[in-house]
């Protein structure tokens, strides 16, 4: 953050391969977006004060504060925001010095985070862009970033390991989309939808029908850049059909009864190019078993989050079960089954 608002270039960049380094150019760029999402000092404050209090809810000293007053919240961001919104805010003197409207924005975040690193990659859908106030989704959105870009920090402290060109590319894109829309007129299937063809036009093609979304959606999963992009689409043309409509239905954005595919970018990387046809098929089948298990519940607008780890070492005739965890609420888990 302070490197961004110095104009601080050199000590930004100074960790990064030359290959890839981000240009002078795209600094200026993130800068300038930055400056105009925080026009106020008060507002700078707010990401700097934020940032300090974020993580805190995983320390060994918090989740004990929070099981002694009863909060038992799995989550860290919202186990933090409980203890925020309770007597014991004045612990947290960081987070008191904000100002109270701003407090309330940081509280809302913490309870609703954005996964950036997800949405970067296709991992989460529209329901990730749900929101009733596009300001303060912005800094929240911001704050996201902020994290993102300081990432690594403890492997090379010297400047941004992950704000290198490419990466800034895919960020640039997806700001364009979520930035400069008019909330007011959009839901978030067709947010969700621009940001698509945003990055469709990073991979040399224009996203005009369902399949030409869900393609770009698997090519954000796999980290694909133009060329690598390539092979996705050649992997998902050479499936079946069945196997094809199954992923186009699921993976087209809509705002409720999603199904996400936790892990989904590892295992898609893991399993390489010749790999992919099978990684997609195996995901088909997941989506079809949490498709199932959504069919037997209540309707809700959250999404089903299937982890899909597991899928990594499995051979293409694997039948897949989707086990519920029976600790958190709307998270399942994808297994082998037992029987055919």
């Amino acid at each position: 953050l302070q490197w961004i608002v110095n104009d601080d270039y050199d000590s930004f960049t100074q960790c990064q391969p030359e290959s890839r380094k981000l240009s002078r150019e795209s600094f200026g760029r993130l800068r300038e977006r930055f400056l105009r999402a925080h026009p106020s000092d008060d507002l700078v404050a707010f990401q700097r004060n934020y940032l300090c209090v974020h993580d805190l809810g995983k320390t060994l000293a918090v989740r004990q504060l929070a099981v002694a007053h009863g909060i038992k919240h799995s989550d860290h961001d919202h186990r933090l925001a409980l203890l925020l919104e309770s007597d014991q805010k004045k612990l947290f003197p960081t987070f008191g010095a904000i100002p109270e409207p701003l407090q309330a924005v940081a509280l809302a975040s913490l309870r609703t985070p954005l996964n950036l690193g997800q949405l970067l990659q296709g991992e989460c859908g529209a329901s990730a862009l749900r929101t009733k106030d596009h300001a303060d989704f912005i800094l929240g959105l911001w704050h996201s970033i902020l994290d993102i870009l300081g990432a690594a920090a403890h492997v090379d402290p010297r400047g941004s390991v992950v704000c290198i060109q490419p990466f800034f590319e895919s960020l640039e894109s997806t700001l364009d989309a979520l930035v400069d829309s008019d909330w007011s007129s959009m839901g978030s299937e067709e947010l969700y939808l621009k940001i698509l063809r945003q990055r469709g036009r990073q991979f040399g093609w224009q996203v005009e029908t369902a399949e030409d979304a869900v393609l770009t959606r698997l090519a954000a999963m796999a980290r694909a850049n133009r060329e690598t992009a390539e092979r996705v689409k050649a992997a998902l043309s050479s499936l079946p059909g069945s196997v094809k409509e199954t992923l186009i239905r699921e993976l087209t954005p809509r705002a409720e009864g999603e199904v996400l595919l936790y892990y989904a970018p590892a295992v898609l990387q893991r399993a390489g190019p010749e790999g992919m046809p099978t990684m997609l098929t195996l995901f088909a089948r997941t989506l079809d078993a949490a498709r199932a298990i959504l069919a037997s519940q209540a309707a809700t607008a959250e999404p089903l989050v299937v982890n899909v780890k597991a899928l990594a070492d499995m051979p293409l005739e694997a039948k897949i079960c989707v086990e519920c965890d029976p600790h958190l609420e709307r998270v399942a888990v994808a297994t082998q089954a037992k029987d055919a």
